[in-house]
Parts: C-alpha cells; structure tokens; sequence
C-alpha cells in the first residue's frame, strides 16, 4: 500500500536548496513548549507580519499544539506569513504527546470498559465501508521541507536506542516545495483519484495519498486487534474526552506498508523506498460510539537511509447528502531521508557528509458531495476486519499513561 508519493527526484529546486543553505550559517532551533509559544505570539501583537513569521519560523515545538489551541493562536497573528509558519509548526508537532494541561485528570476506565471501547473501535473500521456512502472530496496536499546541515546531524550516525525524534534535531525552516490538489471519488468502499494527469500543480512534486477512507483502518486495526494495547490517557476531543491507547506491532506481524520517492542515489538515480517496518500506534476513540478520531504511526525503518516515516490521519463528522459521517479531515506525513551532498559539476558526491531532507505532507479533505456518476473503478479493495479476530488483549496494568 503506498501511503504517499512525490516525484521526479527532488528536482532542480531542492539541488538548488541544498547548495545555498551550505553556505549560509545555521542557526539552531529553539525548543519551546506550547506555553512558551503562546507568550512569543503574544510578544508578536502589533508587529507586522513578515517579523512574526521570522521568529516562529525559529522555533521548534517539544510538545503537541492541539488543534483549539492552535485556533486561538492562529487569530493573534497579523498576516498570512506568521499564520503559515505557525500551521508547520503544528504539523511537525503532531507525532509529539500533549501538554500534561490538556491531558485529562479524570481517571482511565476499569479494564472491562477499556475492551468495550476497543471493541467498538474495531467494528467502527469493519462496518465503515457498508456505511459509506458513494461520494467525491477534493484532496488538497502541500509538500514542505527544510533540509539540515551535516554539522547538525552528524550524531545521528551514532547508534541509538530509539527513533531520532528529528522535529528535535531541525535547524532550518521548512519551505513550502509542493502542491498537489485532486478530486477523490469513493464507491462502493473503493477509491479513485479523478484528475490526477491532470493537476497543474504538481509539475515537480507528484503527491498521492491513498486509503485514508478506510484501507488504512483495514490494515491498522487488524494489526491493533491482534496486540497488547495499553491504556494512555483522556483527551479533549472537538466535543467530548476521547478515549486513547497505545500499542505496539512488531515487524514480523505488522502489514502497514510505507513508501515512499524519490531520494538521489549516489548515481543520481531516483531511489524508491518501500518496506514493511514495525511501527507504534497511538489512537484516540469516541468512547460511546467506537468512532476513531485521530490515528498516528510512527515507524521504524530499517534502510540506512530512511531516519523517519510517520503518518497522522484525523477524522470528524461530515455532511454528506444531509446525512452526519466519520471522514478524514487531515492527514500529516513526517519523513526524513538522507541525501547526499550535491557537486555543482558532477552531482551527488559518494564521500561527502549526507544531508537530510526533512519533509512534511500536509493534506486536507473537504468540499464532500454524494457521487451519483457511473464510473468503473478497479483499485485494490481495502481488507476487511475479521469480526473473529476482533477480541483486543488489554494490558491490565496500563492503568496509567506509559
């Protein structure tokens, strides 16, 4: 399953990207947290737009902006710069753990309501496909990326316990490279992209996500019912505390695949990376309904070359033919890849330091509208979730947040 794609190498853009920025001195990120964010917006009051933007675009967060939060301090900026330099920074937060703030004080539930709720989880992504109905939604994709120094990153050759958390480590600020918008039709629980030869704004980055209506359910979830899945915590939802838990798929029973295009080989030939890896799971339940808000993976990848590759879906209520569904709403991709460096004679140099391209997918579904045409669809059908397999393994003794 490809979970995102972008094309024709890196272009002559990012080559060109890389060479400026050897020459420019970095200057490290600030690790804030979102309470130390919120006062240097405050400071910003009155201050015009681009100098707003300047010292946001410094910062680097250490903590998750939630989406109220983030509204609130989305309405302080004074113009669209700062505003886009804010909406990356929560992106590049969304993998990290809320504030202790907005993590609710109310005490997890026994482990019989944690089975149900997980339960009611596991039926929500069986039934979603029966309950769907046929539709079509535009898919709106901007591809960012800030590629670091080899000064910066040189540790990250060193032998670590766990995954780099690379928002930590990124010194420049991203850049937006990339748009892609597209017309998703979804019949019958399969999904087609309409005018993806024709989207003018995907000259040099060819973005193409896929199975956010239900594929990616249909292989999450599966892997979920089969682990040992930790209660976390309470959380905010838009309207009600959300349900969270946590678990663990090892690699010889994960069946989420990840892939990604193109990195620069040595010979300057576009590299395509694809592999099932181990991965952690963080998702949060409508404790009443099953229904599931918000999913995060965070891989663990085993080529050499691939240092991250993290995927966040959020969905919510849509209208849809005067009838309320669970859709997607966003999805946020993190990756990070080594490139080696760029000779402005011969290409990728094989003995130099690597740099790292750090890069975010941000994608928002909107404009929903029942589809009434008769179109022949023939993609992959999503696997369903066996209502046998369903029955979760709770870890009694995560009683509190790991």
């Amino acid at each position: 399953m490809v979970r995102w794609r972008n094309g024709s190498v890196m272009g002559i853009r990012a080559f060109l990207a890389m060479a400026i920025l050897l020459n420019i001195p970095a200057l490290a990120a600030e690790k804030v947290t979102v309470a130390q964010l919120e006062s240097t917006v405050t400071l910003t009051l009155g201050k015009p737009d681009r100098e707003a933007a300047r010292k946001i675009d410094t910062l680097t967060l250490s903590e998750r902006l939630s989406r109220e939060r983030y509204k609130k301090l989305n309405a302080k900026l004074p113009g669209p710069r700062s505003r886009s330099a804010l909406l990356v920074l929560a992106d590049a937060s969304a993998f990290l753990d809320l504030p202790a703030e907005d993590v609710s004080a109310m005490a997890a539930p026994g482990i019989d309501e944690q089975r149900a709720i997980v339960l009611r989880a596991v039926q929500f992504a069986a039934n979603i496909a029966d309950k769907m109905p046929n539709f079509y939604a535009t898919r709106d994709t901007t591809h960012y990326q800030s590629i670091e120094l080899p000064e910066k990153i040189a540790a990250l050759d060193e032998p670590k316990k766990e995954p780099p958390k690379l928002e930590l480590e990124r010194t420049e600020p991203f850049q937006q490279v990339g748009r892609s918008l597209v017309t998703v039709i979804y019949r019958e629980g399969r999904e087609l992209i309409e005018n993806k030869h024709r989207n003018v704004f995907t000259h040099e980055y060819e973005v193409e996500n896929k199975g956010e209506f239900g594929e990616l359910l249909g292989l999450v979830i599966p892997d979920m019912a089969r682990s040992v899945i930790g209660w976390s915590h309470w959380e905010q939802g838009d309207t009600d505390l959300l349900a969270v838990f946590r678990f663990e798929v090892p690699k010889e029973k994960a069946h989420y695949l990840w892939s990604f295009c193109c990195i620069p080989s040595i010979d300057g030939q576009p590299q395509v990376f694809r592999n099932v890896a181990a991965y952690q799971v963080e998702i949060a339940i409508e404790p009443k309904t099953g229904s599931i808000l918000r999913i995060a993976m965070k891989t663990e990848p085993e080529n050499a070359r691939v240092l991250e590759a993290s995927e966040v879906v959020e969905y919510g209520p849509v209208e849809i033919g005067g009838m309320s569904y669970v859709c997607p709403l966003r999805n946020i991709v993190l990756y990070a890849a080594r490139m080696h460096n760029i000779s402005p004679n011969s290409g990728p140099d094989p003995h130099s330091a690597s740099l790292i391209s750090i890069a975010i997918n941000r994608t928002v579904f909107q404009n929903y509208h029942l589809f009434r045409g008769d179109v022949h669809i023939v993609p992959d059908l999503p696997q369903p979730v066996p209502a046998s397999e369903a029955e979760p393994k709770l870890n009694p003794d995560s009683q509190t947040r790991p």
